[in-house]
Parts: structure tokens; sequence; C-alpha cells
């Protein structure tokens, strides 16, 4: 995972200085089984100026999102119990708006296709470029919430 803490620090002021839509800063929930990833990006986001919420398989996200006020979701597709294909095909049936990003360390096509189909907001593979990451959640707030990120 890259990451450059200049621009985190820029990205996390251009975040919270523009509220007009919304009075406290987004919340991201990101699900993966690997632990130490799910707390990198958390890490990341949360310097960056993000509410975070953790969920470690696409059960626990589906129920994260029935309860918590959740404004955009990053998930990865190889859990146990329910991949983030079936977790994305449920949020969406149910809070269609949430942006839902799609990882995998086994992207190929079919799993892009199948994605894109359900409605998945955008999908990376693993390892995560994280510029891209910041990118698509800053497109996806500003489409879906109009919070603009200078």
């Amino acid at each position: 995972m890259r990451t450059n803490g200049a621009a985190d620090t820029l990205f996390a002021n251009r975040l919270c200085r523009n509220t007009s839509v919304m009075k406290n800063c987004p919340t991201l929930l990101i699900t993966d089984d690997d632990h130490a990833l799910r707390e990198s990006l958390g890490s990341l986001f949360q310097a960056s100026g993000f509410n975070t919420l953790m969920a470690a398989n696409g059960r626990e996200a589906c129920e994260v999102v029935d309860c918590e006020d959740v404004h955009l979701v990053l998930i990865d597709y190889h859990m146990p119990f329910m991949t983030g294909l079936e977790a994305l095909r449920t949020i969406k049936s149910s809070k269609r708006s949430i942006p839902v990003i799609l990882m995998s360390a086994q992207l190929d096509d079919q799993m892009s296709e199948a994605a894109f189909a359900a409605d998945a907001w955008s999908v990376h593979p693993k390892p995560l470029d994280i510029s891209r990451i910041r990118g698509d959640v800053s497109s996806a707030l500003q489409t879906i919430y109009n919070w603009s990120i200078d």
C-alpha cells in the first residue's frame, strides 16, 4: 500500500472544510477479513478526516449498513460467510445510493463485470493504489452527496 503523508494531511484539511451539505465528516465502512489491511485503511482514512467503521466479512458489513449512517463501503471480494459481491448486492438492494468500492487480490474480468452489474462504484486490484482509492472515494462522495473536495 502506497501512502503520502503530506498529501493525506492536505486531503483531510480540504475534506472537512467543505461541509455545506453534511454537518460531519463522511463515514466509510471498511470490510476485509485481513485485519492488518482493514486497520491500515482505517488509519489512513481517519488521518484524512473520515469516520471509519470496520467489518471482518460481508455479513458484518450488511449488519453495519443496516444500523449505522454509512456514506461509502470499501469491501474485499473474497471473505468467509458472505463474499464482497454478495454483500454488495444485499447493500444495493436496500440502500441503492450508498457507493460500494470492491477490492480483490485475485481480480479478473468476470469478477469486475459481475461487480459493475451489481452497481459497484469501482473495482480495485490488490495491492491497492491508495491515490486511486482516495480518488474514487472523493468522486463517489461528490457525485452522490455533493461533498466537495477541492
